[in-house]
């Protein structure tokens, strides 16, 4: 039996990949499709469209994990304070 957007998107706020998987091949075609009357460029298109994807991704799980490929940069990471964080980052930079 097929679910709900609504109980799919539900089940996505939990974490559920398999729920937010369905989602994405519901509407990944109309998705796109919107994106390329936009930019009138297939491959920007797509590019929107899974911008558009890991968007919601991260917008219904929150802060509460990690979406797909969200590891963040080292510029990005909380920095370490005083004398070891300052003599950790000058090695990493040597």
């Amino acid at each position: 039996m097929a679910s709900s957007d609504q109980q799919l998107v539900e089940q996505c706020a939990n974490g559920n990949t398999a729920a937010f998987a369905q989602l994405v091949a519901r509407y990944q075609t109309l998705v796109c499709s919107v994106a390329y009357s936009i930019t009138g460029d297939f491959a920007r298109s797509e590019d929107v469209g899974q911008d558009a994807f890991v968007a919601a991704w991260r917008e219904s799980v929150g802060a509460k994990m990690p979406g797909p490929n969200t590891a963040r940069e080292d510029s990005e990471r909380p920095r370490e304070k005083g004398k070891q964080g300052r003599a950790k980052r000058q090695k990493q930079a040597a």
